[in-house]
């Protein structure tokens, strides 16, 4: 039996979350009355489509869902070595920045907020670096 998509998640973005399976279903869901979040405070991460269109059927104006269609991943250990080589950057999540109005600004939003020069320039680097 094919599920149906509730009326409330029919306009959600499906945001493509990694090249792992692209089929496999991910979603974050924030609300105010999540207290001990999987993810953090107010922020649980879920897989399944029965419990993304329970929760819809219940969501209120305050709660927000991002869907995403596949993941990245790691095998064991690579995400550690990578970390002691500085390959990544973080930055402290909130709940703002997960549900960011414009996904596609996020990255230069962080950038710019860090305030270094090299951060800045970083930021406004083209998307295709064959173009600087």
């Amino acid at each position: 039996m094919e599920a149906k998509i509730p009326e409330r998640l029919e306009n959600e973005v499906l945001c493509l979350g990694g090249p792992v399976q692209p089929q496999a279903l991910s979603y974050l869901h924030s609300s105010p009355t999540i207290f001990d979040g999987n993810v953090m405070s107010s922020l649980n991460l879920g897989h399944s489509l029965d419990s993304l269109i329970e929760l819809s059927e219940s969501f209120s104006p305050n709660e927000q869902v991002r869907i995403f269609a596949g993941y990245a991943g790691w095998s064991p250990g690579q995400l550690d070595e990578e970390m002691k080589r500085d390959s990544w950057m973080t930055h402290p999540a909130t709940i703002e920045l997960v549900f960011h109005e414009k996904p596609s600004e996020l990255w230069k939003h962080i950038l710019l907020a860090r305030g270094e020069l090299r951060y800045r320039m970083l930021a406004s680097s083209p998307e295709d670096l064959s173009w600087n």
